[in-house]
């Protein structure tokens, strides 16, 4: 397994580096998964600061995935995840969504 970690998740201190209000996110994910003994995926930023080509910083933001393995009686016996970082895809998906509503409103004034 070469670069495989494993840690217990008592070692991991998720709100040292996860943005305050999207720690939520995380425990909520996290919990479903436990719960409901299915995989998980979801969305967070960290606190560490991200910059765009533009120069503008915002908070890194992180895809996750976790999947459950589970022991014979269905109880979860450890936990496998993965990261990814998707700053620059969540960036272009605001410059996209900023230049959609700058159209639109070109479009208003035009009609006036």
């Amino acid at each position: 397994m070469s670069g495989a970690r494993q840690l217990p998740s008592s070692a991991i201190k998720w709100r040292d580096f996860i943005l305050g209000e999207d720690s939520d996110i995380v425990e909520q994910a996290l919990r479903m998964m436990f719960d409901e003994k299915t995989h998980v995926n979801f969305q967070f930023r960290l606190k560490r600061t991200w910059s765009s080509a533009d120069g503008v910083e915002s908070p890194a933001w992180i895809m996750a995935w976790a999947f459950p393995e589970l022991h014979e009686d269905g109880s979860v016996k450890s936990v496998m995840g993965t990261m990814i970082e998707i700053s620059q895809l969540k960036w272009a998906e605001s410059m996209q969504k900023l230049r959609v509503e700058e159209a639109l409103e070109s479009k208003r004034q035009q009609e006036k």
